[in-house]
């Protein structure tokens, strides 16, 4: 199959993978812009199915446990609506496209904000609207808003690399903000130092789910085309210094109980933690953009 660049369209790519932990998927990289994708990309047909069914959750964790999951998305849930908390006023409109199990949008309800969800997925909008009273929409954003409801936040918490098209979906989605307001998107950081020195890790890092695989660089671009001008991007990391050190020992993820804290560590943590964000070398990108 021929390859087309996602965000320059170029046809000259490099592997960077034979497969992904889940499927047979390549993993390549344009050499124009340097944007590493999936190839073949899944067509959109693929993608329902894939999310109806909930497998990118399921392939790692059969079994759907609601409290575990909440457990697990905790430390995420509480770090995203402090920063939000802390940026913008309360009662702000906010719309999260791919809110996953609801976690998140109960949690801004309960800080005094007011959410509305996007989850395409059926088996997680279906947990979602039993953890939450927060109004889920089951559409895509398929163009320019003609529902007439904007927002003065959107959220796009590890959802862009998911999409088929990312350049359209900014775009039209700058049809859904009030003027002057704030796009905040968070996406794994392919220059994150583990990726680059643990092969273990790195197999595991690439998966069927993700279609695009972003950088600084890159996602900057994405929002450039689609029209956004004032873009600023910081690191997080949300990994501890333990989680790094078990794939360098064990090989192997910690699936049941990441390490997003580190107890009696936390000052050696903090430091890890400082270095990483301050290089741009740490595992996650904070994204806030305006037209």
């Amino acid at each position: 199959m021929k390859f087309n660049c996602i965000i320059c369209k170029g046809q000259d790519c490099a592997t960077i993978s034979s497969k992904t932990r889940d499927s047979k998927n390549q993993v390549v990289k344009c050499k124009l812009c340097t944007h590493i994708q999936l190839h073949p990309k899944p067509s959109e047909k693929d993608d329902i199915k894939f999310y109806n069914r909930d497998l990118q959750t399921k392939l790692l964790h059969p079994a759907i446990n609601i409290a575990e999951l909440k457990i697990r998305s905790e430390a995420d849930t509480s770090r995203r609506v402090k920063a939000i908390s802390k940026t913008f006023a309360k009662n702000q409109s906010l719309l999260d496209i791919g809110t996953g199990y609801g976690f998140f949008l109960e949690a801004l309800k309960k800080a005094g904000f007011n959410p509305t969800g996007i989850e395409i997925g059926k088996d997680r909008r279906i947990i979602a609207k039993k953890v939450t009273s927060v109004p889920i929409w089951s559409n895509k954003i398929k163009g320019p808003n003609r529902s007439g409801k904007k927002f003065d936040i959107i959220c796009l918490f590890h959802v862009l690399e998911h999409i088929q098209d990312p350049i359209k979906l900014c775009s039209d989605l700058k049809s859904y903000l009030k003027k002057n307001r704030t796009l905040i998107i968070e996406v794994p950081n392919t220059n994150h130092y583990l990726l680059n020195i643990d092969k273990h890790y790195r197999n595991f890092y690439w998966q069927r789910a993700h279609i695009s695989y972003f950088t600084a660089e890159t996602v900057k671009v994405v929002l450039k085309k689609a029209g956004f001008r004032k873009v600023k991007i910081v690191g997080v990391q949300r990994y501890t210094f333990i989680n790094a050190a078990n794939w360098l020992i064990f090989k192997k993820p910690q699936l049941k109980n990441p390490s997003y804290k580190t107890g009696i560590f936390s000052q050696v943590d903090n430091l890890y933690r400082k270095f990483l964000i301050n290089n741009l070398s740490c595992d996650t990108l904070w994204i806030e953009a305006k037209v």
